[in-house]
């Protein structure tokens, strides 16, 4: 019977170990946590003013709701240090719609919100893990950027490993609906710099880093006008599934360890059975 308890109590402690690292007590968030999202604005030229930042708004206009433009409010209240008006939006006096007039300290006759890369308005709701990507346009009677995307927007690369992304634009299918089509021949840019990556005709590239840290991925076409995409990349020295075969070893020891006190057990008891 010791034996049995004895691999029962050791594989529990293992376990433990195994699926969290050693942690007993897992912290539960709040109820009232805030909202997170992954907030992108780029400029007039068509620059990345600051991609992927982390943002927790709060109801900055009081109406008991967070929308796009509660984000925008609060981004620029912690991030805008530059001289005048970094953020102003107004009522359409003919439409009542709310329009963005000024982003990060440009005045602008439009704008364009994309969440989760979706065309939505300033007065749009947001919920947590979204993704918002906001640019201006030089005028609403022009011909707009085509609006692209990586089919990632987080990556992680560890050791030697490579990353494969698939460039997408806006596009239309056979029907004319709305759909999404790969981009070739696009430049990439690493934390705003050229590379040698190109797309190629699937709109896939493979990268490889050097060093680490984080950095952002974008890219631009020669001869169209494209919305700068993003990736943000975490980038490591350390080898590749590190994590993983710690687990494995985890779940090795917890093995060795039962099978060890079922071993115990047994001949525990056939020990007994020979005194008998």
């Amino acid at each position: 019977m010791f034996g049995v308890r004895f691999a029962a109590f050791t594989a529990a402690v293992l376990l433990l170990f195994a699926c969290g690292g050693g942690t007993v007590f897992a912290q539960s968030e709040p109820a009232d946590a805030p909202l997170t999202l992954t907030v992108t604005l780029a400029g007039r030229d068509g620059s990345l003013v600051f991609a992927c930042e982390s943002v927790s708004p709060k109801d900055a206009d009081g109406d008991g709701a967070l929308t796009v433009h509660d984000v925008l409010t609060c981004v620029h209240e912690t991030l805008w240090q530059g001289e005048g008006v970094g953020y102003r939006a107004e009522r359409s006096e003919s439409e009542g719609d709310l329009r963005i007039r000024t982003l990060w300290g440009e005045e602008t006759d439009a704008c364009a919100c994309r969440l989760n890369h979706q065309p939505v308005d300033p007065l749009a709701p947001v919920n947590d893990g979204d993704f918002l990507y906001v640019y201006p346009l030089a005028d609403e009677a022009e011909n707009t950027p085509r609006y692209c995307r990586f089919d990632e927007t987080f990556a992680t690369v560890a050791g030697a490993e490579t990353l494969t992304l698939t460039l997408l634009a806006d596009g239309t299918d056979a029907d004319g609906a709305p759909t999404v089509v790969p981009v070739p021949g696009a430049v990439i840019r690493i934390d705003g710099k050229d590379t040698a990556f190109v797309t190629d005709e699937n709109g896939e590239v493979t990268l490889a880093f050097d060093g680490s840290g984080r950095c952002v991925i974008s890219a631009r076409k020669d001869g169209e006008e494209l919305v700068a995409p993003v990736c943000a990349v975490a980038v490591s020295k350390e080898e590749p599934f590190a994590g993983e075969r710690a687990s494995l070893l985890g779940w090795v020891l917890l093995f060795l360890a039962a099978a060890t006190g079922l071993t115990l057990a047994l001949r525990r008891r056939s020990f007994r059975k020979e005194r008998l």
